[in-house]
């Protein structure tokens, strides 16, 4: 299993999940309440994940996977203090090292 790949998806899935649970949440039906429990579940699991990461590797995380927007990277480099996109993707890397550990307790096999 490539986990750093699954790590990155649970990222890419986390807006959807959430919006999911907010919109399970505000109806009442009983066939949906083992979505629902699933859901809220991956969404404790992913919240307890990311609550360790310190700030700037939630925001780089959050901005290249979460909530991607055009000139994320280099929106980043300013707001870091960067000078250049590569210091970015290293803070990339080793914030998707340390969440692919708090996730699966290892990054490869």
């Amino acid at each position: 299993m490539d986990f750093k790949s699954e790590t990155v998806a649970r990222l890419q899935e986390y807006t959807s999940r959430k919006e999911t649970c907010d919109s399970l949440a505000n109806h009442d039906t009983a066939g949906d309440s083992l979505l629902m429990e699933e859901t809220k579940i991956w969404l404790r699991v992913m919240n307890r994940a990311l609550s360790a990461l310190t700030e700037d590797e939630f925001l780089v995380l959050y901005r290249m996977y979460i909530n991607r927007e055009r000139n994320s990277i280099d929106r980043l480099c300013e707001e870091l203090g960067l000078s250049d996109r590569r210091s970015v993707y290293k803070r990339r890397d080793r914030a998707l090292r340390r969440l692919t550990i708090m996730l699966y307790g290892v990054v490869e096999r």
